[in-house]
């Protein structure tokens, strides 16, 4: 893929008892952003809830998925919708039974290129 045109990433990291910041993607025009959450952890549940901006260094936050759980050893997969006007995709994970290792790969496709 050729990344002048949008933007890829990976992280992997352990949940606290608050929400941090597991992944931002955020590149203008944005065309498509999807993320994939893995919970690594064999025995304890993750929580992670996605949250979107419309502008650019905005900090107006709105909440595009609210709260959900990830399963011991469980994946969850978000796409937002390319027809969203938004400048900058943030998923932050938090402990759900405990502190679980994660792993998230997010991928964001640049529009009017």
């Amino acid at each position: 893929m050729d990344l002048r045109f949008g933007e890829e990433k990976s992280a992997t990291g352990t949940a606290t008892a608050s929400y941090v910041d597991a992944m931002t993607l955020g590149i203008a025009p944005i065309k498509s952003t999807s993320f994939i959450i893995e919970n690594t952890h064999a025995t304890l549940t993750l929580k992670y809830k996605v949250l979107i901006y419309r502008n650019i260094g905005g900090t107006y936050e709105e909440e595009y998925v609210a709260e959900a759980t990830i399963q011991p050893l469980g994946q969850d997969t978000v796409n937002i919708s390319a027809d969203l006007a938004i400048s900058k995709a943030v998923l932050q994970v938090k402990d759900g039974t405990g502190h679980a290792t994660y792993a998230v790969e997010g991928i964001q496709l640049r529009g009017g290129v």
